[in-house]
């Protein structure tokens, strides 16, 4: 303390200043909450997983299933088989495929299927057949009418299905929802989701189907987490101008959605600008919680003070959210038992796509 004190002597005060806070900053997110969450599972049997896809997400749950006890890695179904070498090496597989039909034979006990978001919905209907528990990457198709049909295959086979929604076990948000629980109720949110279509059209990665369905296929993350926050939608109304004859370029939209007890939120959706990631808002009465993909969590109290929350140690040593979610997800199937919240299981992933078709009803306005 007398070291601090000198150093606040000796130099100029512009520079104390910034010491000073500095020092306060510190100490405010020092306070904030972060405690540590439980990783370690040891389930009854070893799990046998079928595994689908074999590209860049693919690897973020394959990392994260290397890490929970008593996981094999039973079989993978790739489109051409070139990535297996690599893949069987690093994590281990008995056998691959490139025919679903000889993949559903083998022996297993839940699926993971990360494939392309044109590919999901029917690798992902089939699969169920050999009821077994899937967990899917979004979307969970490309409507609501589709991921129904999902749900009827997972009641049909007697099992069920979860959707990635990963930001639901982003430990920064679940952090700073509950500092925010300590300046009063929950008012209103606000959610940005831009998207830079230009761009990724010119890229030229992806499929047609998958350009014309990029709001459902990119979009789905920002309006979950609204809705998994805000609480189920009332009503809401939007207006915009998709510009679809120019492929969406400069898409401006944007609505009011009232929430379940009475509480509030607005959306826009201005794609082509940037930063293009997308950030919610979330007013309680006495504070406000900020979370962008890039910019973090933050909490802005009433006086103005600011507090980063960070994120918990799981979320720096695996792809953010992902692990918690596959842990949650492998002790479901392990106990034999319905996945608990805040996993997406198919019927809250319906009551979402269900929001963000709503969210699109200002298209059929335009023509």
């Amino acid at each position: 303390m007398i070291f601090a004190r000198l150093i606040l002597k000796i130099f100029p005060d512009f520079i104390s200043k910034k010491i000073k806070e500095e020092y306060h900053q510190y100490q405010r997110d020092k306070s904030t909450p972060n405690w540590t969450r439980n990783t370690s599972y040891n389930p009854s049997n070893n799990i046998k997983i079928g595994f689908v896809g074999a590209g860049n997400y693919a690897t973020h749950h394959l990392n994260s299933l290397k890490f929970i006890k008593g996981i094999e890695f039973d079989s993978i179904l790739t489109n051409t088989g070139k990535s297996y070498e690599k893949i069987r090496n690093e994590y281990g597989f008995k056998e691959s495929f490139t025919d679903i039909d000889e993949f559903i034979k083998r022996d297993i006990d839940a699926y993971f299927v990360v494939s392309s978001s044109d590919t999901l919905f029917d690798i992902t209907k089939k699969l169920f057949s050999n009821k077994k528990p899937i967990l899917m990457e979004k979307p969970p198709g490309f409507t609501s009418a589709q991921t129904k049909e999902l749900l009827s295959a997972s009641e049909q086979y007697k099992t069920f299905g979860i959707v990635a929604l990963n930001r639901r076990f982003y430990s920064d948000i679940q952090n700073g929802l509950a500092m925010l629980a300590n300046y009063g109720p929950i008012r209103g949110a606000i959610l940005e989701v831009p998207e830079s279509i230009s761009n990724v059209r010119n890229n030229n990665d992806l499929k047609k189907i998958e350009y014309e369905n990029y709001f459902f296929r990119n979009s789905i993350h920002g309006f979950d987490t609204l809705r998994h926050i805000m609480g189920e939608v009332v009503k809401l109304k939007s207006i915009g101008f998709s510009n679809k004859e120019n492929n969406n370029r400069g898409l401006s939209a944007g609505a009011v959605v009232e929430h379940e007890n009475k509480k509030y939120s607005t959306i826009t959706t201005l794609w082509d600008t940037n930063p293009f990631y997308w950030k919610i808002k979330i007013i309680a009465e006495n504070g406000y919680l900020e979370f962008s993909e890039k910019g973090g969590t933050k909490l802005t109290d009433n006086k103005l003070n600011i507090y980063n929350i960070s994120e918990n140690k799981v979320d720096k040593d695996f792809r953010k959210g992902n692990f918690m979610q596959a842990l949650s997800f492998i002790k479901a199937v392990d106990k034999k038992s319905y996945p608990e919240f805040p996993l997406c299981d198919l019927k809250d992933a319906i009551k979402t796509m269900e929001f963000m078709e709503k969210y699109q009803e200002y298209i059929k306005e335009e023509s």
